[in-house]
């Protein structure tokens, strides 16, 4: 049957392929330590495109992914999938003065706060969007400029 497409709930999804941040597999053996740099490449220039109330996390892990940046508000979530990368824009779920764990002002300006972010990275990496639970599209730039 093979693999749907990775979501997280409360979140904003986008799929960079392997082939944009590895380049293209030769069918030699894969080169794990050039692996290993492509990643912290793409994670460095992720979290260099996000707004200054970002920090960067280091080993933190969700949903079968890691944080890799988060504000008061939103996680950045790296997740590597099957033949590419999910980045995800969560809503934090940890406000206690909110029985729910969400502040309603992250969760009202979410999809804005993403877009924006996601179009930054879209200028960097061809992006691709869930079109169902199986298939993807590419992305198209949102806001403008």
């Amino acid at each position: 049957m093979g693999v749907g497409n990775y979501t997280l709930a409360n979140a904003e999804t986008v799929y960079i392929e392997d082939l944009h941040v590895h380049g293209y597999y030769s069918g030699s053996e894969l080169d794990l330590d050039q692996t290993n740099l492509d990643y912290e490449n793409l994670e460095e220039t992720l979290v260099s495109l996000l707004p200054g109330s970002f920090c960067k996390v280091e080993n933190e892990s969700y949903g079968g992914g890691s944080i890799i940046a988060e504000n008061n508000f939103y996680s950045i979530v790296l997740t590597h999938w099957v033949g590419y990368y999910a980045l995800s824009v969560v809503i934090r779920d940890n406000d206690v003065r909110y029985d729910w764990g969400i502040n309603p002002l992250a969760a009202h300006h979410h999809a804005r706060v993403a877009l924006r972010f996601l179009d930054k990275i879209h200028e960097n990496y061809p992006l691709r969007v869930p079109t169902s639970a199986w298939t993807s599209g590419m992305y198209q730039k949102k806001l403008a400029a």
